[in-house]
């Protein structure tokens, strides 16, 4: 999972042919293994939101002030959106996970 997660970064930042992300990392040495597959959906989706830099995209398609807000906009409903995909998963995560939250009814 970890290489294809590093090849679909490789795809979007070709500048960065050798990202490591710092969180994923640190959470894998940790000795944590993948106990269920929402549990690596819900770490996915943290380390998307976190460790994705927008500088690039944003030097490209920013060029005044409309497209500016816009850019942010977009962005900012892009985070929306992963927050709640994570929100989703999160009654799902191992009991012993620090953002581990019971199903409200």
């Amino acid at each position: 999972m970890l290489v294809l997660f590093e090849a679909w970064l490789a795809d979007i930042y070709p500048n960065r042919k050798h990202y490591k992300p710092p969180c994923l990392l640190v959470y894998m040495s940790k000795g944590n293994r993948a106990q269920t597959i929402p549990h690596v959906e819900y770490e996915v989706l943290k380390e998307v939101l976190n460790n994705i830099p927008l500088e690039d995209l944003y030097d490209a398609m920013v060029a005044d002030e409309a497209s500016e807000r816009r850019f942010k906009s977009g962005a900012a409903n892009v985070a929306k959106l992963i927050r709640n995909l994570m929100v989703r998963r999160q009654h799902r995560l191992p009991y012993d996970h620090a953002d581990y939250k019971q199903k409200e009814d």
